[in-house]
């Protein structure tokens, strides 16, 4: 179970009210079984990557046919002035992960959509460390649309969470059906070797997490030539000599995996180059 430890204050269908009030019970695995999620980061009281965000969150829409509040105008105008007034209330001036949760009416929670508020300061911290990652070829991906199936993605994510558990490391390296590189548990894989930054191509089968494009953008503006593989092979990860994982906690850097050690220079240049334009 993965608790989540939200901000007191809730946006829920229009209100910002006390979540005991509405008797949510925040587990993160049931909100992804049972609805649609959408994470997004904020700084202050702005929302980060603004342009990727709204984005993303309409073509969630688009995809389930939901009756969205925030999202009438295509601007995307109310989510942001929303977003800001749930931050203010609850004194949530640092960096944030946040939940856009749209919800059918279970035993739980009524029906509607829900903004809620994790506090996460380190964000951005340079030491957002995976010191060991294991390579997962007992439990390959499967392939096709049944992975866009939220209960799918969350039982398949819970198997390779056991399996770097049990191996006692931080990580798992995800593969696909052909066993090529797709992603980790902890987000999107990018291989670093001098100027260049090689990461599966949505092609791969690899989940397209927020920080994937604007990671790809902050490596091209910082010179960085960016290829993108269908076909990316295990023996890649050990030729490369920093490797970057980024996802909806943070943007990592892993040092090992079995034999190899890695570098952590680039992802710090790279986390100031964010930091910057945020």
């Amino acid at each position: 179970m993965n608790t989540i430890q939200t901000a007191p204050l809730v946006w829920y269908n229009g209100n910002i009210v006390p979540k005991e009030k509405l008797n949510l019970f925040f587990d993160i695995n049931l909100f992804m079984s049972t609805s649609v999620v959408e994470t997004f980061f904020t700084n202050g009281t702005d929302i980060m990557f603004l342009e990727e965000t709204i984005s993303r969150i309409q073509s969630l829409l688009s995809i389930y046919k939901f009756d969205s509040t925030l999202f009438k105008e295509a601007t995307g105008e109310k989510f942001i002035n929303e977003t800001r007034r749930l931050l203010i209330r609850n004194f949530c001036y640092k960096t944030a992960r946040c939940f856009l949760l749209f919800c059918e009416a279970t035993g739980i929670t009524a029906k509607g959509e829900f903004l809620f508020i994790e506090p996460d300061p380190s964000f951005f911290s340079h030491d957002k460390i995976l010191k060991k990652a294991v390579v997962s070829s007992n439990y390959l991906k499967p392939a096709g649309n049944v992975m866009s199936l939220p209960t799918v993605e969350q039982e398949f994510r819970k198997i390779i969470k056991s399996e770097f558990i049990y191996s006692d490391a931080d990580d798992c390296i995800i593969l696909n059906q052909q066993q090529q590189l797709l992603e980790s548990y902890h987000g999107n894989i990018f291989l670093i070797d001098g100027k260049s930054a090689l990461t599966p191509s949505i092609h791969s089968g690899c989940s397209i997490q927020l920080l994937r494009g604007v990671v790809i953008n902050a490596f091209r503006e910082l010179n960085f030539e960016v290829i993108e593989k269908d076909q990316l092979t295990v023996e890649a990860l050990f030729d490369a000599k920093e490797v970057i994982i980024a996802g909806t906690t943070g943007i990592y850097s892993l040092r090992g995996v079995e034999f190899k050690r890695y570098f952590d220079t680039v992802r710090k240049k790279l986390i100031e180059k964010l930091v910057s334009e945020s």
